[in-house]
């Protein structure tokens, strides 16, 4: 009897294991966007890449609704990973800095979300608009 109650607090013990050392690479790694000519790229635990060509919709976005996690880590102000949300669907996630005007980047079959900051998710609509020609 006394066997059967340890096992649960081992996979307790490891699952806050894996959650502490997806909490660590985050804040270790964080996160870098580039955009160049032809595409735009997400770097950090989680990786994406969309060609700007394929993008159909540029937007800043107050805050995100509610959604569920699919795969990856939320920790206070940071998510990162794939989330289904009612009104988006599912979502590529990358947020280090829950500011309000996230970046919403759609194409028809990817939508990503970037958090780096107020200002820094201006500057990459900005630069986007731009590079689209403002025709979306």
């Amino acid at each position: 009897m006394l066997g059967e109650n340890r096992k649960p607090n081992y996979i307790f013990t490891i699952l806050v294991l894996i959650f502490v050392v997806l909490a660590l690479a985050v804040s270790i790694f964080g996160l870098s966007v580039k955009i160049d000519e032809n595409q735009i790229r997400i770097q950090g635990v989680f990786s994406a890449s969309l060609a700007i060509r394929e993008i159909t919709e540029v937007s800043l976005i107050d805050h995100l609704p509610s959604g569920l996690k699919l795969l990856g880590v939320r920790l206070g102000s940071i998510s990162i990973g794939v989330f289904r949300y009612p009104e988006i669907g599912n979502a590529s996630v990358y947020i280090s800095n829950m500011e309000q005007s996230l970046l919403l980047i759609k194409s028809q079959n990817k939508t990503i979300v970037i958090g780096v900051g107020k200002v820094k998710n201006l500057e990459y609509y900005n630069l986007l608009m731009e590079m689209l020609g403002k025709s979306l």
